[in-house]
């Protein structure tokens, strides 16, 4: 029997899961991403989907354009001589778009670009492509190392609006386009049923979508670690208003709702009577408690092995280095039992001789799909590590207290300036502190005084220089103690007495 939904009541856990989650309109399940985290030194690094572009796309986008011509008598558009120059200028321009997105981003976070740079040129030389093609995602296949809890930070406190607007008028305008346009004509066409043969024509076909999102979305993406590593790809090309406010919705959605965490769970002004004994992680199951939340999250976790980015010191086969050193550095010597083990399992001798010297270790790794899973697994991974955060007293953003330095302001550099909050309230403090001490305002009160007569030739400039070292030297020992300030005023008056011009 088919069910009628119209007046279906949503619960309140619902209305936040619609809110989190894909829709008709956009998706946010686009790139796979992994992450991998160190207790030890407590970073975590994120490997960034690399699949979404074209050179790792040329071959199922080469079987679908097959499909399109011997099912749907599709052929490729034939480029005039002015297609080509426009391609031209659009793939240079495109290249400095990568420049300076990668500029942007290595000044902002610590990003290892080489293993995806690798990857991308072995492409190029697989296929012979001669001319370098940009990327839709300049992020795409690098690692990226952070700090546990920078990532959240970094979004929460990220500037969507700005971009939203320019974006909005710039979709708004697209949209009009369309629809005071025979465009509408072809979107309404396309409404009905497509015809779908394999999985590797919806894979393409939603990369098409994706590209052709990257238009309205871009900048807004890009405010942010995670919105970049976790691209929205607009479902219905002929809505693109609609999508583009879900997806500025869900990225305030997110924003909002780790802000009120981070206050909830880690500020130390955070009703401290209450609070002040109760550790973060305790915080967080009573905060899902108030707002009648689930208090289990699933993590996506991988068991694998690795020779190079073990997680962690503490391994179930960790070596010492120097036991590690000795593995690796001293020749492998074979005898009889190994040669009967190799026989036995069919092992080569290069099998054989990796697996003896080289040590591997198990590694962890967690995949996450899109911004919400990232926040989740971030925050669950700080709950764990016992992260510490305080409010700037200065600009009033958290951030990450680092060992056992205790400070109030973050060495966050905020627009426009030049200097973090640390270094600005250093120098303010030290102003305020001389401007304060009884020894600097004797100083400069005699300074001026003697500079004036300096001016007015009463006091030679030689005798004032001479003055103004002892001066110094007397200011510095009334500041520690030594000298009381009666004797400093005094010493001051007694430098140089009332007396007739000099010619």
């Amino acid at each position: 029997m088919k069910k009628d939904y119209s007046e279906y009541k949503h619960t309140d856990y619902e209305k936040y899961n619609i809110a989190r989650q894909s829709n008709s309109y956009v998706y946010y399940d686009f790139f796979i991403n992994f992450a991998s985290f160190d207790p030890d030194s407590k970073l975590f690094s994120i490997k960034v989907d690399r699949v979404n572009e074209d050179l790792s796309m040329k071959e199922a986008i080469d079987e679908f354009e097959e499909l399109e011509h011997s099912l749907r008598d599709v052929n490729p558009d034939i480029l005039s001589d002015e297609d080509i120059a426009d391609d031209e200028q659009n793939r240079v321009e495109g290249l400095e778009k990568n420049k300076a997105l990668r500029e942007h981003f290595s000044a902002k976070y610590n990003i290892d670009w080489d293993e995806s740079d690798e990857y991308f040129q072995d492409l190029m030389d697989e296929y012979e492509i001669e001319k370098e093609e940009p990327l839709h995602n300049v992020l795409s296949g690098t690692v990226i190392n952070l700090q546990i809890g920078e990532g959240i930070l970094d979004f929460i406190y990220a500037d969507f609006k700005t971009p939203f607007k320019e974006s909005y008028g710039f979709v708004s305008a697209f949209d009009n386009l369309i629809k005071n346009s025979e465009e509408k004509n072809r979107f309404e066409i396309n409404e009905k049923p497509e015809k779908i043969y394999n999985c590797n024509q919806e894979n393409v076909e939603m990369f098409f979508r994706y590209t052709d999102s990257k238009l309205f979305i871009e900048n807004i993406a890009n405010a942010s670690l995670y919105s970049a590593v976790c691209p929205p790809v607009f479902l219905k090309e002929n809505l693109p208003v609609e999508g583009l406010t879900w997806y500025y919705n869900y990225l305030l959605t997110l924003q909002n709702e780790y802000k009120e965490l981070i206050e909830f769970c880690f500020d130390e002004d955070f009703y401290p009577e209450v609070m002040e004994k109760i550790k973060p992680a305790e915080r967080y199951y009573l905060y899902k408690i108030i707002h009648n939340q689930p208090l289990t999250i699933q993590r996506e976790e991988y068991f694998s092995y690795s020779r190079s980015n073990p997680n962690g010191k503490i391994l179930p086969i960790h070596l010492s280095q120097e036991d590690f050193l000795s593995r690796v550095m001293n020749e492998y010597e074979t005898t009889e039992q190994h040669k009967e083990f190799q026989k036995k399992y069919n092992l080569s001798d290069a099998v054989m001789e990796v697996f003896c010297r080289f040590p591997i270790s198990p590694n962890t790794s967690y995949k996450f799909r899109n911004i919400r899973k990232a926040l989740e697994l971030e925050f669950t991974k700080m709950l764990e590590q016992d992260i510490r955060f305080r409010k700037c007293k200065r600009c009033g953003k958290c951030f990450i207290m680092k060992g056992n330095y205790n400070t109030n302001y973050c060495d966050r550099i905020a627009e426009g300036e030049t200097r973090n909050c640390q270094d600005i309230m250093a120098l303010e403090n030290y102003k305020k502190k001389m401007a304060d001490n009884a020894a600097i305002k004797i100083y400069n009160k005699y300074y001026k005084r003697y500079s004036a007569r300096v001016k007015a030739h009463t006091i030679l400039e030689d005798d004032f220089k001479k003055w103004k070292y002892e001066a110094i030297t007397k200011r510095n020992e009334c500041m520690d103690g030594k000298l009381t300030e009666e004797d400093f005023i005094n010493w001051m008056d007694s430098c140089f007495p009332n007396r007739n011009r000099k010619h």
